[in-house]
């Protein structure tokens, strides 16, 4: 099935040109640096927007009686909303220090998805399709959200 963070993604973006246009019109700069206040924000206001595109788009699988794909939007929803928590707990621990909060998330977008990723190799082991296209969506939600963040908060 080959890598799953590639495969949906390179379908789907996660607006990287959109978000590119949001950071030039929105920074404010001081030597060349983003201010974390905007970036944050824009971050944020990123994850949020994907939030409500997921509920939007399972709400009308489920009404098209599409259950499993509304299903799998549930999921992807799901990961934003989870790495949504831990930017903020990330941001709350930090204290205030921008170093100490990218640290922190980098270290939850690595840490995270491991266990996705295990569970990706057994069920394609096992030839489990279903959990193998589920593990998939929580892997390719969490590169784009890494990537969203690289781009953004970097």
């Amino acid at each position: 099935m080959g890598n799953p963070s590639e495969s949906r993604h390179k379908k789907q973006k996660h607006g990287g040109s959109r978000l590119r246009e949001k950071l030039k019109g929105g920074r404010k700069q001081r030597k060349g640096i983003i201010k974390m206040d905007t970036s944050r924000h824009i971050f944020l206001t990123h994850l949020a927007e994907k939030i409500e595109a997921c509920k939007q788009r399972g709400a009308k699988l489920r009404a098209e009686g599409r259950e499993d794909e509304g299903v799998f939007e549930n999921i992807r929803m799901n990961i934003y909303e989870i790495f949504q928590t831990l930017f903020l707990v990330a941001e709350r621990n930090s204290g205030g220090n921008k170093l100490i909060l990218r640290q922190d998330f980098r270290q939850k977008l690595d840490r995270v998805p491991e266990n996705w990723r295990i569970s990706y190799e057994k069920a394609k082991e096992h030839g489990d399709a279903r959990k193998i296209h589920i593990e998939g969506i929580k892997l390719e939600t969490a590169q784009e959200i890494r990537e969203i963040f690289e781009e953004v908060l970097l």
